[in-house]
């Protein structure tokens, strides 16, 4: 068995749907809103460093669990 993570665009109207599917059909481990950023990316320099930092540090730790299995 396999985890997977995929981000998703769904209107508001279909939130609880798609999480009461998820979780029937596919053993639903994690459901979050995430928040609209665009703007405090492209406004927020100390923002835009966190993600980048973020980004590079979860690349990291991905390439570091591939190479040990």
């Amino acid at each position: 068995m396999r985890k997977i993570n995929i981000t998703l665009e769904v209107s508001d109207i279909r939130l609880t749907d798609l999480e009461n599917f998820l979780d029937r059909n596919y053993g639903l481990i994690d459901f979050r809103i995430l928040p609209d950023t665009k703007n405090l990316y492209k406004e927020d320099k100390v923002f835009k460093k966190l993600v980048d930092l973020h980004r590079h540090s979860r690349k990291a730790i991905d390439n570091y669990i591939n190479l040990k299995h």
